[in-house]
């Protein structure tokens, strides 16, 4: 009687630890299925000189969208709102179209050496100015947006500088997506510079934000 008390014993304990077990997993995945989900972290290793010189940071992109005004299948221009768009739209005909273009925001996990990762960073946010230059351009007269584009021009000339010289010998596709965009916005506004005609700016904008995407959807495979 005193072994089968025993057995009892040990057992009632046994199945308490296996069901308090049970509750602390439940409890955990719920943790997890609450907490907001976070953007893809992309891993990207790039060339340094010694190992001792390279350190992790994060780079970030932002979520970003636009109302992209298309016609004659081509992207005319990317408005930040829907008035705005259908506004361009109607410059175009009714045959012109709009429609939605979003991107998610991605977390940049770099491994580099400082010069890389503060030629990196400056890219990241020449890029944001970009954008935003291309919008205040769109809106000017003819001889205030060429002067407005040899600004920007100038500014992107100086990031692209330092890109070439950080990164020597990188072909990393990360990196080179990233660099790729700064160069296409400095050509954009090389162009604007020499001729700012009307509607000009509108289509360079909607052009970078077409890259945009395309390079945010593809760091969102990586990992």
């Amino acid at each position: 009687m005193r072994r089968r008390r025993l057995s009892r014993r040990h057992s009632g304990r046994a199945g308490g630890c296996v069901l308090m077990g049970l509750t602390l997993l439940l409890a955990a995945a719920a943790c997890l299925l609450l907490q907001p989900p976070r953007a893809r972290d992309v891993a990207a290793l790039f060339a340094f000189s010694t190992p001792e010189a390279a350190r992790s940071e994060v780079l970030s992109l932002p979520a970003r969208g636009w109302y992209l005004v298309e016609s004659d299948a081509r992207a005319v221009a990317a408005c930040e709102t829907l008035l705005e768009a259908e506004l361009v739209r109607e410059r175009y005909g009714p045959l012109a179209g709009v429609r939605y273009l979003e991107t998610k925001a991605v977390d940049l996990r770099v491994t580099a050496s400082p010069a890389q990762l503060d030629a990196l960073a400056h890219s990241a946010q020449a890029l944001e100015d970009a954008f935003a230059a291309l919008q205040t351009i769109a809106g000017l007269e003819a001889q205030e947006a060429a002067a407005a584009a040899e600004a920007l021009r100038t500014r992107l000339e100086s990031v692209c500088q330092a890109l070439d010289g950080a990164l020597v010998g990188t072909d990393h596709p990360v990196v080179r997506g990233l660099a790729g965009l700064v160069y296409s916005a400095r050509e954009a506004a090389r162009t604007l510079a020499e001729n700012a005609e009307a509607g000009a700016a509108e289509e360079a904008g909607a052009a970078l934000a077409l890259q945009y995407e395309a390079f945010t959807a593809y760091l969102l495979t990586q990992g």
